[in-house]
C-alpha cells in the first residue's frame, strides 16, 4: 500500500505530531484544543518530508549509478577512532546510504529512541524539581524575606480554590524551568539523555562490513583534494546542507 519512503515519512510525521501536541500541552497548561490543533502542523511536514526524501533518494541513486571513470565518483577515506581503516568509492558509499534510507524500520527504531528520551528525563525531573523548589525558596528568602513571610501568611488565609490555582501555577512554572534547563544542557552541554542517530549507526555497521573492520567507535569519512580536507556528512541533513551550499554558489556565480 505504501512504499518505504511513505512509511518512513509517516512515522516521522507521527513523531512530529505527538511532539508538537505534548509541548503545546505543557506550555499552554493543559489546553487540549490548542495542542490538538497545533499537531496538524505535521500535515505540511508530511508533504514536505515526502518531497525531500524523494529528492534525497534520487540524489543517492544518481551517485550510485556513476561509472568508475566519472570524475565525480571520488574515493573517500574512512577513519575509525581517527585511525585510517580503508577507502570506499562514492558510488558504493551512495549505495550503502540508499540501503539505510530504504529501510523504514530505521525510522521506527529512531522514533522509539526519541520517545525514550522524555522517559529517561523523567527520572531526573523527580529529583530536580524538589531541588529547584528548595533553591528558589532559599533565594527568595535571602532577597526578599518580608515578601516570603507575607506569601506564606496569604497561603494560610487562602481558600481551597485559590490554593489549588496557586499550586497549579507553581507546578507548571517549575516544570517549564526544568524543561528549559534540560534543553539548554542538551544544546550547550552535550547531554543527549540516550538520544542517538540510528541512521548513522546503521550506515556505520554496513561500512564496517564492507571494509571488514571489527572495531567499533567513532567513524568519519573524508578526502583530501588540492591540499584541502573535505568532511563527508553521510545523512540527509548533510545532503540538504550540501545542496543549499551548491545552490548559493550557483546564484553567486550567476550574479
Amino acid at each position: 500500500m505504501f512504499d518505504n519512503n511513505r512509511k518512513t515519512v509517516i512515522i516521522a510525521s507521527i513523531v512530529v505530531a505527538i511532539s508538537i501536541f505534548a509541548l503545546n500541552l505543557l506550555f499552554n497548561r493543559g489546553n487540549l484544543l490548542l495542542a490538538g490543533g497545533s499537531a496538524l502542523l505535521s500535515v505540511p511536514f508530511f508533504l514536505l518530508g515526502t518531497r525531500l526524501l524523494r529528492s534525497y533518494r534520487g540524489s543517492l541513486a544518481e551517485r550510485a549509478s556513476r561509472p568508475a571513470s566519472d570524475a565525480e565518483n571520488v574515493v573517500w577515506d574512512v577513519y575509525m577512532n581517527k585511525v585510517h581503516v580503508g577507502t570506499i568509492s562514492d558510488d558504493r558509499l551512495a549505495a550503502l546510504q540508499d540501503t539505510v534510507a530504504d529501510n523504514w524500520r530505521n525510522m521506527a527504531t529512531q522514533a522509539v529512541n526519541l520517545f525514550g528520551v522524555p522517559l529517561r528525563m523523567f527520572d531526573l525531573f523527580v529529583s530536580t524539581i524538589p531541588a529547584v523548589t528548595f533553591w528558589l525558596i532559599l533565594g527568595w528568602a535571602m532577597i526578599a524575606p518580608d515578601s516570603l513571610v507575607e506569601t506564606f501568611s496569604s497561603v494560610r488565609s487562602s481558600s481551597l480554590q485559590q490554593l489549588q490555582h496557586g499550586v497549579s501555577v507553581a507546578i507548571w512554572m517549575l516544570i517549564n524551568i526544568c524543561l528549559v534547563a534540560f534543553l539548554l544542557r542538551m544544546g550547550f552541554g552535550g547531554q543527549t539523555y540516550g538520544a542517538r542517530n540510528v541512521y548513522l549507526e546503521a550506515l556505520g555497521d554496513l561500512l564496517r562490513q564492507e571494509l571488514k573492520v571489527a572495531a567499533t567507535g567513532s567513524m568519519t569519512i573524508s578526502r583530501e583534494s588540492n591540499g584541502e580536507v573535505s568532511q563527508f556528512q553521510p545523512d540527509m541533513a548533510g545532503w540538504y546542507r550540501a545542496r543549499e551550499r551548491a545552490r548559493r554558489s550557483a546564484r553567486a556565480a550567476r550574479a
